[in-house]
């Protein structure tokens, strides 16, 4: 496979859909599970001003979702969601289920630092469609 020629603006944008979808699914339960169960685990946490928390982190994961499939914003979404992110990873999940159980943050983080590095790949809305030039010749060995 060494001789086809590479799209990245279109494996990134693969990533940037499924990333936003997840996203988005998460924000969704939290409010229609009720954001005061939300509040309430975020207060078993410890987090600092739980009712003010849980509805903004539920609103960046609906909404912030939803413009990452869209391709909006794409950096600035992602740099909130890289801070959840690493939040999440090191003060929840791998105290709680150690570090085999923080695979989706860990996968999350991971898509959110490519779109900050990387920009948001194929059809997005802000810009930055695949042209001519986001073909990359594959190299040889």
């Amino acid at each position: 496979m060494s001789g086809l020629p590479l799209y990245p603006a279109y494996g990134i944008f693969i990533v940037r859909i499924t990333t936003g979808a997840l996203f988005a699914v998460h924000g969704y339960q939290k409010f229609a599970g009720g954001i005061g169960g939300v509040v309430s685990f975020f207060s078993k946490l410890g987090v600092p001003a739980p009712g003010v928390l849980a509805p903004f982190v539920a609103g960046l994961e609906l909404v912030g979702g939803m413009l990452l499939i869209l391709g909006v914003a794409t950096r600035w979404i992602s740099l909130l969601f890289a801070c959840e992110m690493l939040v999440t990873t090191v003060f929840v999940q791998i105290p709680a289920k150690g570090w085999n159980g923080a695979d989706l943050d860990r996968m999350l983080l991971a898509a959110t630092l490519l779109f900050i590095l990387a920009g948001p790949g194929a059809w997005a809305v802000q810009g930055s469609n695949p042209t001519n030039t986001d073909v990359v010749k594959s190299r040889s060995p």
